[in-house]
């Protein structure tokens, strides 16, 4: 029954309720208090989310034994007492979220709701966690006490939490940790500490929580991690210590994390690092052959890099070091040798001055390089040589120093598709004549047109080339000089609009270099994500920023975006996110794609927040393709960057395929009119039985005809409310959520087959990932930690899927809290 959305101040009186009704749904109505009455006993979800609550009696639920997920989010609840939840033995999920909760006394006595497995309290007004807080509540594998007032917690309050994998205490007052306050924890997996003001981390500060896969230290006021900080983590696989104010990372400090993949220490105080700092994450300190994939450094204070920095992270395959003070004197040659396996490398902003080839030695698989607003006046030719699998450079400048490209500045570059030369203030089409695989340049708003700029006109268009002013403008690029030029169209410049005139054309000869072929997608192959080599061409976002990295607190792109399901029309998209659970300000997705080659984008509608897959229709056959997934955060589309596309060729058109058309064509050329003759027969037979009808008595004419409006009186005085009585669908749909004609559409899970995962025994750990899910083939995403505490995960391959608790399939918005963001359900198995 949904009777949510309207002005009811208790349960509706006047609706004959079934005594079957599995779901109640009063959200967003007047209720002060939870009437006792109707007792509804075989209800299994009662959902009274944004109401006006402000008390639980012992009498709310007790007509009501089997309620197993109760919803009570976004009231005004101020205490929680013993009595609360009487009755409810069968009690699995609680939502006590957006409230003004202050004492809870209901989950640490004998009579609480003892068989409760997941509990939300985020966003209230608690200050402390004692011992004793819990106890009536072991079965607990998921607890919510983020975005409230906690300062303190009780040594040993966790304890008795034998079975918690997933603890959220993020955006509270927390000042310190001691090495018993998460004593006594085997099964957590997930922390999220962020947001508090922790300003030491102790020895073994994780004792007993040796299980732990993902932790998350960002904002915090850190200063030194020690070398027994993190001792005893050996399953930890993501470890964020963003955003604090550490300065000194001891040698040593991770030599315990033998499983680690990801590291952040982005936006922290850091001088110097060395091989010492990375002992334990490299491939020779581990039996597995694994190592560290992903390490944030961007904005500390390095000013230099050597030889022996990173020599042992083998495995490394995304590096930031932007906005440091990394001067070209301390940027060693060769600093990047033994990192045969780095696909994205961010030098942006920093002092560098020059570079050469021997910088960027063994980058053999790099395919985006960020080395704009740096001091670098002159790029010299072959400078990027080493690295010929390079899709993208950011050169871009924006710090009024100009700069200079050599013609072969971009030899051995075949693979390039996107360039940013922003701040360039002349260039010559020569510079481009090693790039046949170039799609779009960026070139800021600062040129002078020249003669030599009138060859690059011709060449523009002569190609295929997107020229913008920079990555987040669709304005043409125009002249900035000389002044009677300024702002001229630079696609448009004409010889006399120089008024000078120009020597014979200065465009490079055919060379061999001038002729290269882009590599195009092999036919068969079907689907790829994000290819590795040079050989077979990248997707290329529509608007491509990959060098704008996020910064925390902005929300971070999709990952492991895959294509499935290549039809000759149509294709299926799927991707993983993090959902509302990594920014509150995500509201949707869309899709964008394109023919390879081709100038426009196509973009889809907008994709709920929890959407994971979009089936892309009316494609052409044969045809080569490239898609984006581009999150929307408040509604503004933030641009996709390279991890977040891949690239697909449609099947061929099968020839069945057409043969069935032509015979649905036909068929239905006769088919109608047979139909239309068909219809007209029965309409005869049925006026005939109308007419005979006639004859009946007053009884039988009175059931047929008026039953229509006696319905529609009845439900006017349901007060809105929607009442199902067809089988309910929480043991009947499919576990996807998928509504079930007639029946009230829900985002719950469905129940059915969620108990039996609740109910289960299972301790195998291979179905609980951290996330991020590491990669055994890693294709990084450039914003994959933004905000690690909320990476995401895999819909398919880790149960601990984050849902929003808003979040409904489109047509379900009878059912939505609209202003419940951040509610985490999970399935714990």
């Amino acid at each position: 029954m949904d009777c949510s959305h309207g002005a009811l101040p208790g349960f509706p009186v006047d609706v004959l309720i079934p005594s079957s009704t599995e779901i109640v749904v009063m959200s967003d109505n007047l209720l002060t208090r939870v009437n006792p009455t109707p007792a509804f006993p075989n209800l299994l979800e009662l959902n009274l989310e944004d109401n006006f609550i402000t008390e639980l009696t012992p009498t709310s639920f007790r007509l009501r034994p089997n309620i197993q997920i109760l919803r009570l989010g976004g009231n005004k609840i101020i205490d929680v007492t013993n009595s609360a939840f009487d009755g409810l033995s069968q009690l699995v999920k609680l939502y006590l979220n957006r409230n003004n909760i202050e004492t809870i006394e209901a989950f640490g006595s004998l009579s609480g709701p003892s068989s409760l497995e997941m509990l939300d309290l985020q966003k209230n007004k608690l200050t402390s966690i004692s011992i004793g807080t819990f106890t009536g509540i072991p079965l607990l594998t998921e607890l919510n006490l983020s975005s409230n007032n906690i300062s303190k917690i009780e040594d040993g309050s966790f304890g008795h939490f034998k079975k918690l994998r997933v603890l959220y205490l993020h955006s509270n007052q927390i000042l310190q940790l001691t090495n018993a306050t998460f004593f006594g924890m085997p099964s957590l997996n997930r922390l999220t500490l962020s947001n508090n003001k922790i300003q030491n981390l102790p020895d073994m500060a994780f004792k007993g929580a040796g299980s732990l896969e993902f932790l998350d230290l960002t904002s915090n006021s850190i200063p030194t991690i020690t070398q027994a900080a993190f001792s005893g983590l050996l399953n930890l696989t993501a470890l964020s210590l963003s955003s604090n104010n550490i300065s000194t990372i001891e040698d040593g400090a991770f030599r315990d994390l033998i499983k680690l993949r990801e590291l952040s220490v982005w936006d922290n105080m850091l001088q110097e690092i060395s091989a010492s700092t990375f002992v334990g994450l490299a491939p020779e300190d581990r039996t597995d052959n694994t190592g560290l994939e992903v390490l944030y450094l961007a904005g500390n204070r390095l000013t230099t890099v050597t030889k022996d920095d990173f020599a042992r992270l083998t495995k490394l395959t995304f590096l930031t070091l932007f906005r440091n003070d990394i001067t070209s004197e301390g940027l060693e040659d060769g600093s990047f040798a033994n990192l045969g396996n780095l696909v994205y490398l961010s030098l942006y902003a920093n002092p560098l001055t020059n570079i050469s080839s021997a910088t960027f030695e063994g980058l053999v698989s790099l395919e985006s390089l960020g080395l704009g607003n740096n001091q670098i006046q002159n790029y010299p030719p072959f400078v990027f040589a080493n690295m010929p699998s390079l899709t993208t450079i950011n050169l871009s400048n924006f710090r009024s120093f100009s700069f200079t490209l050599h013609p072969d500045t971009f030899g051995n570059l075949a693979a390039l598709r996107n360039l940013n030369i922003a701040g360039v203030t002349s260039v010559s089409p020569g510079v481009f004549r090693h790039l046949p695989c170039l799609q779009a340049v960026w070139m800021g708003g600062l040129l002078t047109c020249d003669c030599d700029i009138l060859d690059l006109v011709t060449w523009l268009n002569r190609t295929a080339v997107t020229v913008r002013p920079f990555e987040t403008s669709s304005n043409p690029v125009v002249c900035y000089n000389p002044s009677h030029l300024m702002g001229v169209p630079l696609l448009s410049l004409r010889e006399e609009d120089l008024r000078m005139t120009c020597p014979a054309t200065t465009e490079p000869p055919s060379t061999q270099s001038t002729v290269q072929i882009c590599p195009t997608p092999s036919p068969t192959t079907e689907a790829t994500t994000a290819p590795r080599l040079a050989t077979t061409p990248r997707p290329t976002p529509p608007l491509p920023s990959s060098f704008k990295t996020a910064q925390p607190g902005t929300c971070p792109g999709p990952q492991d975006v895959t294509i499935q399901n290549v039809q000759d029309s149509r294709t299926d998209i799927q991707w993983s996110h993090g959902g509302k659970a990594v920014s509150t300000d995500l509201t949707g997705f869309v899709i964008q794609y394109q023919i390879f080659g081709h100038q426009s984008w196509m973009t889809t509608q907008k994709i709920h927040s929890d959407g994971r897959h979009f089936t892309i229709n009316d494609l052409l056959p044969d045809t080569p393709y490239q898609v984006c997934v581009a999150v929307l955060c408040k509604d503004e589309l933030v641009q996709p960057g390279l991890d977040h596309c891949v690239s697909f060729i449609t099947k061929s058109a099968s020839p069945v395929t057409s043969q069935l058309s032509q015979a649905t064509v036909v068929g239905l050329a006769v088919g109608i009119p047979s139909l239309l003759i068909i219809l007209g027969l029965l309409a005869a037979i049925f006026w005939k039985m109308r007419g005979r009808s006639g004859s009946s008595s007053e009884d039988e004419a009175g059931y047929v005809l008026p039953e229509r409006p006696h319905r529609q009186e009845a439900d006017q005085n349901t007060a809105g409310c929607a009442v199902d009585t067809q089988v309910n669908e929480y043991q009947t749909s499919p576990f996807s959520g998928e509504s079930t004609t007639g029946s009230i559409t829900s985002s719950y899970l469905d129940l059915g087959r969620a108990a039996d995962m609740l109910n289960s025994t299972d301790a195998d750990h291979d179905h609980y990932p951290p996330a991020p899910v590491p990669r055994q083939n890693p294709t990084v995403s450039s914003s994959s930690f933004n905000n690690t505490a909320y990476a995401p995960d895999s819909m398919n391959d880790n149960i601990y899927t984050t849902v929003d608790d808003d979040a409904l399939e489109d047509g379900a918005d009878a059912n939505m809290s609209s202003t419940e963001d951040d509610v985490y359900i999970h399935v714990i198995g």
